[in-house]
């Protein structure tokens, strides 16, 4: 069961995923996380970016299913790891 706007690009692409290849909501949204931290580490990318980009969207996950909150607690820690050394360690 879904509970998204299926009408754009998005919405097809993780109603679909979700369909076809992983059967969990869960699992696809947790697979696009990934896959976007993947590109990041592709184009070795400073690791702030990641926390810049992808925390707002962790936000939503975990607003959205509570099965990201321990991901999201993990991720935040993350953050105040990156906080911590860029402030400390100048």
């Amino acid at each position: 069961m879904v509970y998204f706007n299926e009408t754009g690009y998005i919405g097809t692409l993780i109603y679909y995923a979700t369909i076809n290849i992983t059967g969990s909501l869960f699992l696809t949204l947790l697979s696009m996380l990934f896959i976007i931290l993947a590109l990041f580490a592709m184009f070795k990318l400073p690791l702030e970016f990641t926390a810049i980009l992808v925390f707002p969207l962790l936000l939503v996950l975990m607003a959205y299913q509570s099965d990201f909150l321990s991901i999201g607690a993990v991720f935040i820690i993350y953050i105040a790891i990156l906080i911590a050394k860029n402030i400390l360690f100048k």
